[in-house]
């Protein structure tokens, strides 16, 4: 990550309540919380090691973790968003000059989040994915441009994008989603439905 966008995305979440002296011990800097964070999320390094690094205690690695969590999931309203009035002409027309069909609202794939360990819950095997790993199931509809206009994550790995699909406020709350003839461009390992395309 560039400095300017590492310095971009300081100032998106520094207004974030999570942030705000709640004690009267003064919190470290936003910067500081976002580097061990991304350190964490962005390498295997084992939070002892982390924490090491950074002089900190193994539970503040853990503590400044949530807070940026709290904070990055809160701008998701600000930068995931359905393609709606001019944008989502704009979307038609980009997705029409490259693919030749009209109406394309985006593609959607799924993705496994690799997990380091098992998870320890009873279940653990659900999470155990046919790329011989533990992991948590991704999924997400992409504009022309790539950016995510909705996603849904949280399933095991080892669930088939078909049934995540379904599952998904996309299919659940379709008509929030899709307006006339909108429809999505899907691989083989989506059913074909009146609001998706499949390969032929």
């Amino acid at each position: 990550m560039s400095r300017n966008t590492f310095d971009s995305l300081v100032n998106e979440i520094c207004g974030h309540e999570v942030f705000q002296q709640r004690n009267i011990k003064h919190q470290k800097p936003i910067g500081l919380q976002l580097a061990v964070t991304l350190k964490r999320l962005g390498s295997n390094t084992n939070i002892r090691d982390i924490a090491s690094m950074f002089g900190i205690a193994d539970g503040t690695v853990m503590k400044y973790q949530e807070r940026v969590i709290t904070a990055l999931k809160s701008l998701k309203g600000k930068y995931v968003v359905w393609p709606r009035g001019e944008y989502c002409r704009m979307v038609h027309d980009q997705f029409q000059e490259v693919s030749g069909f009209p109406n394309v609202i985006g593609t959607i794939d799924g993705s496994h989040i690799p997990l380091w360990e098992a998870p320890s819950n009873k279940n653990k095997d659900v999470y155990y994915s046919r790329k011989q790993r533990y992991g948590i199931h991704l999924q997400g509809v992409v504009d022309h441009d790539g950016l995510f206009t909705t996603y849904n994550v949280g399933w095991p790995a080892s669930v088939h994008d078909a049934k995540v699909f379904k599952n998904s406020s996309v299919v659940k709350m379709r008509s929030q989603f899709f307006i006339e003839q909108d429809y999505l461009l899907v691989d083989g390992a989506y059913p074909l439905s009146e609001f998706t395309i499949t390969p032929f």
